[in-house]
């Protein structure tokens, strides 16, 4: 017998993550003193967790933020209104007809 478990579910149990679960709030990871609050590793399961967490997970993580920060930094990115955002359930989440975004590099300030 295999058991599975599906982490689409996972991030979205109320049980887990609170009445506003199903809701994007990024900053419910941010304290009053602006500081990054930390989860227990077992509520974000997509690297595993406990003896055989994936080695490279925190690279990821690092990398990810870089990449994130940077394109941020150099690009305004504003997403497109009035379009109907639903997610597609494959081995990574996606959306099934994208995520329509506008992009316009950011004016160089004068040094």
């Amino acid at each position: 017998m295999k058991i599975l478990y599906s982490l689409y579910a996972l991030g979205r149990m109320e049980v887990v993550w609170g009445e506003d679960c199903l809701e994007f709030r990024p900053e419910r990871w941010i304290s009053e003193k602006g500081v990054i609050t930390f989860d227990h590793a077992d509520k974000f399961l997509v690297f595993n967790a406990g003896p055989r967490t994936c080695l490279g997970r925190d690279i990821s993580f690092t990398q990810m933020k870089a990449v994130v920060a940077s394109l941020l930094y150099n690009f305004e990115v504003e997403v497109i209104k009035d379009q109907v955002v639903s997610p597609k359930i494959a081995v990574i989440l996606l959306t099934k007809n994208g995520l329509m975004v506008k992009v316009r590099e950011r004016a160089v300030a004068a040094a």
